[in-house]
């Protein structure tokens, strides 16, 4: 992935620990950002200078999260329905 296209989810600096209520709707924290208050979208495609590939098995695991989450929202709106 080149820096002109990214997702946060595929950084290093991001967390989503930080903010585990947002973080089940795809949203995370930006380690180098330094604002309260304020957090990233997942996996929105942006262009960001301060972007730091993790290890592909930390993007493996967060996506995976992720998805799993998504999944288990879909299942329950579904079933409200």
């Amino acid at each position: 992935m080149s820096q002109d296209h990214v997702n946060c989810i595929d950084c290093l600096h991001f967390d989503l620990r930080a903010a585990p209520a947002m973080a089940k709707q795809g949203y995370g924290v930006c380690g180098k950002d330094g604002r309260s208050g304020r957090y990233e979208s997942a996996t929105f495609n942006r262009t960001c200078r301060m972007f730091e590939a993790g290890p592909p098995e930390n993007s493996q695991k967060r996506r995976a999260w992720f998805e799993a989450e998504q999944k288990r929202f879909t299942e329950k709106i579904m079933g409200a329905a």
